[in-house]
């Protein structure tokens, strides 16, 4: 999972305009069907990865009214991808003078900063910070 979040992190980072129009940062992305079904389906792909199994699929046909439904069965996964997609846009909004860019070698950088980021959720210190009980 990590490798996954490190992956799509720098490849937002390290060509961000393409990330942008990837996902859907152009006017009315979703209005054009083969835009939606190939998000669909690297959304299918993101979910399988994170669940191990294929939590749906696109031939289901999920639409905009099935989000409670879609939502209920990827709660980690949404979860997950909002992650993904927010620690991307901290790097593609000032790709150039980012925060790490100064740094010796970025990419490390970047790295060291999405493990402890990643470890906070993956072992549970979010609950052990916000008291908790188990």
């Amino acid at each position: 999972m990590k490798r996954t979040v490190f992956y799509f992190v720098d490849f937002a980072h390290t060509h961000p305009q393409l990330y942008r129009l990837m996902f859907g940062y152009i006017p009315d992305a979703y209005t054009y069907p083969r835009y939606r079904l190939t998000a669909g389906a690297a959304f299918e792909d993101l979910m399988e990865l994170i669940y191990g199994y294929k939590v749906f699929t696109i031939s289901d046909d999920f639409g905009p009214n099935d989000m409670a439904v879609l939502g209920s069965r990827a709660q980690i996964g949404y979860g997950m991808y909002a992650m993904l997609c927010g620690l991307s846009n901290l790097f593609v909004a000032n790709a150039i003078e980012g925060p790490f860019a100064q740094t010796s070698n970025p990419r490390e950088s970047i790295a060291a900063f999405l493990n402890g980021i990643l470890d906070a959720f993956i072992k549970g210190d979010l609950a052990r910070v916000l008291g908790a009980k188990p």
